[in-house]
């Protein structure tokens, strides 16, 4: 398996959805490619990250500023 290979088919194995072969294959690379695992890692990072944050509620008249500077930006 090639870093690319790898790197489009992590999501699926994070998630448990590859086939038990080609799960396999991508623990096999992951066991001995460096920037794949470190890559790896970064992922997990980045999960642990989205997991903690919390949605803020904008007071509506941020809400509408941003709207009308958005609107003024597009020509609208």
């Amino acid at each position: 398996m090639t870093c690319q290979e790898l790197v489009e088919r992590l999501t699926d194995y994070l998630e448990g959805a590859l086939d038990p072969e080609l799960a396999a294959q991508v623990t096999v690379h992951l066991s001995i490619c460096e920037p794949c695992a470190l890559y790896l890692d970064q992922l997990h990072a980045v999960i642990r990250v989205a997991g903690r944050t919390d949605t803020v509620e904008l007071p509506r008249d941020v809400l509408d500023s941003f709207l009308t500077l958005f609107r003024a930006d597009r020509g609208a």
